[in-house]
């Protein structure tokens, strides 16, 4: 699966759950927005997406999670799962 295909999927599961309501509009993420400043996602809402991509790719475990700033680096994390 390509990096595009994976953040698609990511970004379709951001969408899909209200949880997950980023600051920008939906069809503005993209690889380099950044997590905490450009989407404002807060650990709590982190956590709710490692749930969720384990959901799709249940060999990923979510533990580098603490380096992750934008979603190009979790595109990265999956792209090994894939």
């Amino acid at each position: 699966m390509s990096k595009e295909e994976i953040l698609d999927k990511m970004i379709t599961i951001i969408e899909e759950h209200e949880d997950l309501e980023p600051l920008l509009p939906i069809e503005d993420l993209k690889f380099e927005s950044e997590l905490k400043e450009d989407i404002g996602f807060d650990s709590i809402a982190l956590m709710s997406l490692v749930y969720e991509l384990q959901e799709l790719y249940p060999n990923f475990d979510g533990t580098s999670i603490y380096k992750w700033k934008t979603l190009g680096d979790i595109v990265d994390d999956l792209s090994k799962f894939s």
